[in-house]
């Protein structure tokens, strides 16, 4: 991608687009260490200025800067893994337990076709609703795998309490039947006396 004659400023936006987003489903299933997460942008940037997208005695702020505010809007992957996971970060699904309405499913929308704007209409006023409306988007798909993952993860719980459960019960009926049958040996030997 970044060897391909795009301007840098689409070449950001396709790293941000394409690679971030198959780092950051991930960050829901594996464990990323801080030291990882900086490594990775570091490779990045080094690819970047391999590429001459970004020069290296620029300013690593900048480069990380929204786009609105002068910056040129790379997504930095330590920042956004603390925002995909730390929010549920510390859910502990033996002490939550979810109202039915929160589990009903949800009904599917259809969603209205698009409407393509022409290139003469695209200003900075859409190009900030647009990023407005990209970053909300983000929020929501984000609350919402964030929710998914914290049933999931209650339910896997309520799982492994209920194989617990079962097995103390298959004891308990067993410990139960051998009683009976000792009370019923005991009640006959008493009635022969």
């Amino acid at each position: 991608m970044l060897k391909t004659e795009l301007s840098s400023k689409n070449k950001i936006s396709a790293l941000n687009n394409l690679a971030t987003s198959v780092l950051n489903y991930s960050f829901g299933v594996f464990d990323w260490s801080p030291t990882e997460l900086q490594a990775i942008d570091r490779a990045t940037r080094k690819l970047l200025t391999m590429h001459h997208t970004h020069h290296p005695k620029a300013a690593v702020e900048r480069l990380y800067l929204l786009r609105c505010k002068g910056g040129r809007g790379l997504i930095e992957f330590e920042s956004l893994y603390k925002c995909a996971c730390l929010p549920g970060y510390d859910f502990d699904p033996s002490k939550v337990s979810f109202p039915p309405e929160e589990l009903k499913p949800t009904p599917m929308l259809k969603k209205s076709r698009k409407k393509t704007v022409p290139d003469t209409q695209k200003d900075d006023k859409y190009w900030s609703r647009r990023e407005k409306n990209n970053l909300a988007a983000k929020r929501s798909r984000d609350a919402r795998r964030l929710k998914e993952n914290q049933v999931t993860l209650r339910a896997l719980y309520l799982e492994e309490e209920n194989s617990k459960l079962k097995s103390e019960l298959e004891v308990l009926r067993a410990e139960n039947d051998s009683l009976k049958s000792r009370l019923q040996e005991l009640s006959a030997c008493n009635v022969k006396i």
